[in-house]
């Protein structure tokens, strides 16, 4: 009899484990996930990278470039979130300028 209830309160004791990794595990992954999503978003207003992304040739169409530096740009840009923060965070359109020939320069 004593070991059928040691068996029991072992297997109970096990369940219970369980149930508290497989929370524990749960509350780990939303966490993760929440953080995950929020380096998308930039510092400076809570627009979304992919978003600022998306736009981006559009921004970069009001610029004197010809479509192949476009191009170029987009790619040299996308590459680190830095510098599609960088760009947004020049207003005028002779900074961009400098700093997308810079990099066309550079590459």
């Amino acid at each position: 009899k004593k070991r059928g209830r040691v068996n029991e309160v072992a297997t109970k004791c096990l369940t219970d484990m369980i149930a508290t990794f497989s929370k524990a595990f749960e509350d780990t992954n939303s966490s993760l996930a929440k953080i995950a999503d929020s380096f998308s978003y930039t510092k400076e207003n809570g627009t979304k990278m992919e978003d600022l992304q998306k736009n981006l040739n559009d921004e970069l169409a009001r610029l004197p470039l010809n479509l192949k530096q476009r191009i170029r740009a987009l790619r040299l840009l996308t590459k680190y979130d830095t510098l599609v923060r960088i760009f947004y965070s020049m207003i005028d359109i002779l900074e961009r300028t400098e700093l997308i020939e810079g990099l066309l320069e550079e590459s």
